[in-house]
């Protein structure tokens, strides 16, 4: 081709027109192609949500398996974290109850 333009207006304005109906179209959704593979990877092992090598595992006890609890133990650490705050909130505040008692019962001047 010669011409300095390889489109004439009216095959510029085709493909011009197919690009935009092709964008509109486009898709962006997780969609899962195969089946077969998101089975495998539910099933694999997993540290800290990375899949791990077999040493790994042995290595880290913490392993976390992805097809074992479904979060039902999360849940139960997310509930014993906090049952371990409140009771160290509530012993701060015993601690700091009897703090303030026993300064105002001490006289500061000899």
């Amino acid at each position: 081709m010669n011409r300095a333009y390889p489109y004439s207006p009216e095959e510029k304005k085709v493909r011009i027109q197919r690009y935009r109906t092709k964008r509109n179209q486009r898709n962006f959704k997780k969609k899962i192609k195969y089946a077969c593979r998101k089975t495998l990877a539910d099933n694999r092992p997993r540290i800290r949500g990375r899949f791990a090598k077999n040493e790994e595992i042995g290595k880290n006890p913490t392993a976390q398996w992805s097809h074992i609890g479904d979060g039902e133990e999360e849940d139960e650490e997310n509930e014993n974290w906090v049952s371990i705050f409140d009771s160290l909130v509530a012993a701060n505040l015993v601690h700091e109850s009897l703090d303030s008692s026993s300064f105002g019962s001490v006289s500061l001047i000899p």
